[in-house]
């Protein structure tokens, strides 16, 4: 007899249909179907490149090209070496950092200023440009004459700095004399006091009036500007040179118009003989005042002396008078002097002649070379 099981469910003997599996399969396909462009969308991928800054100018192994407005000036550049030549002309690249810069000559005034030349970057001025500007006058306040050494016009800066000392010493000591004088118990103490404390009042005013000429010297000094400045190329403007321009500033401050045509010594001399000659006249004005008191006192003397002492304190009143005309004559004197320098300086400053005084704009210049093996000098020479 045979006996045949069949179970009521295939699984339950580890079989599985053939079905199961092509249904599973199918499923797993339709899902990666669907999944895979999601999954394409929110997937990161790699992240995007930064934009590139841009490129700072640079003149890197390129020389600068230095242009003059007007054209055809001499250009000099100082710093711890020397450059100057006649525009156009070639900086070499490795030339870079601030330079205190001279343009005269070609039919520009003699103007200064102060360049930064970077080494990436576009040529700027660090001076104060042409023209009045609240900077300018804020500055110019600083001690007389100090503006004008430190920015390379060195011969008055120096008259004009010590015409300032000089008159506060003064003020000073007139004070200190005043003081003293107040203290005196003598019959002329008053006297004294009100001479003394006259001349502090004049030496004031002498001072305050050298500040004023140096703040003012310094606002019509001729200044250079940088135009058209690219990291190949830069252009510096100076004042034009004429006549006029030389004539009014010389009218204005004595040695100014002398200062402007790149006369800088004989606009230094002129300016010492007009602030000498103020000077001296106070200083004789103080003996004026001195010699009118001593002649005032004899005269009092003679009319209150009995006849018999008349002669003599009569022939005091004569030298005493003879003093004093000398002490008025010897103010006058210097008033005059002071007057015929700046009249003088006027005259010169329109006499004197505006061409280059060294014979024509220099074409030589020195360019140091700096390396990891040897330093070495060339010198170039135009012809």
């Amino acid at each position: 007899m045979e006996i045949t099981l069949i179970p009521k469910n295939h699984a339950s003997l580890g079989i599985v249909p053939r079905s199961v599996f092509a249904g599973a399969f199918y499923w797993l396909f339709a899902l990666l179907v669907v999944a895979a462009p999601a999954a394409a969308q929110t997937a990161p991928g790699p992240p995007a490149p930064s934009p590139a800054p841009p490129a700072r100018p640079t003149r890197a192994a390129s020389s600068l090209t230095i242009l003059t407005s007007p054209p055809g000036a001499d250009v000099r550049l100082r710093n711890d070496s020397e450059f100057d030549g006649t525009s156009p002309l070639e900086l070499p690249w490795n030339w870079t950092g601030t330079y205190s810069v001279i343009v005269s000559g070609g039919g520009a005034a003699t103007a200064r200023g102060v360049v930064n030349v970077p080494s990436t970057g576009i040529p700027k001025a660090l001076s104060d440009p042409p023209g009045l500007s609240a900077r300018l006058v804020f500055r110019s306040l600083s001690y007389p004459g100090l503006n004008a050494f430190t920015g390379g016009r060195r011969a008055r800066g120096a008259v004009l700095g010590l015409a300032a000392t000089g008159g506060v010493a003064a003020a000073i000591r007139s004070h200190i004399l005043y003081r003293n004088a107040l203290n005196d118990l003598d019959s002329e103490a008053s006297a004294r006091a009100r001479e003394n404390k006259l001349d502090r009042n004049h030496w004031i005013g002498y001072a305050a009036a050298i500040w004023g000429v140096s703040a003012v010297d310094e606002w019509f000094s001729p200044r250079i500007d940088v135009v058209q400045a690219t990291p190949q190329r830069v252009t510096f403007t100076a004042p034009s040179l004429s006549r006029g321009a030389v004539a009014w500033r010389a009218l204005l401050l004595p040695g100014a118009g002398h200062e402007f045509a790149g006369r800088s010594g004989r606009g230094a001399v002129w300016m010492a003989g007009v602030l000498a000659g103020g000077a001296g006249a106070l200083v004789a004005d103080h003996d004026v005042r001195h010699q009118r008191r001593l002649l005032a006192d004899a005269t009092d003397a003679l009319n209150n002396a009995p006849p018999s002492q008349k002669p003599a304190l009569q022939q005091e009143v004569f030298r005493r008078a003879d003093d004093l005309q000398t002490a008025e004559d010897l103010r006058r004197g210097f008033e005059d002097a002071a007057l015929i320098f700046h009249g003088a300086s006027f005259i010169d400053a329109l006499t004197m002649s505006l061409t280059p005084h060294d014979g024509g704009p220099r074409r030589f210049s020195a360019v140091p070379r700096f390396g990891p093996g040897a330093s070495s000098l060339a010198l170039q020479m135009r012809f």
